[in-house]
């Protein structure tokens, strides 16, 4: 099951106005740069890169 990016923006702005559920500002933060990973052409690659890069871990090409 795939979501587009409009329609979990519209999910938490449904969920902060309504439901009056507080987010931190790191929280909101993430979410938008793993909006705008997923609006990418190849999604589940640079998300998996992005994710990876986060643990600090490097699987790409390395010449070393």
């Amino acid at each position: 099951m795939s979501f587009s990016g409009d329609a979990l923006l519209f999910f938490f702005v449904i969920l902060t106005l309504l439901l009056d559920v507080r987010f931190e500002l790191e929280s909101l933060l993430f979410f938008f740069l793993i909006l705008v990973i997923l609006q990418e052409e190849k999604p589940r690659k640079k998300a998996k890169r992005f994710l990876w890069s986060l643990t600090g871990i490097n699987f790409g090409n390395t010449n070393s």
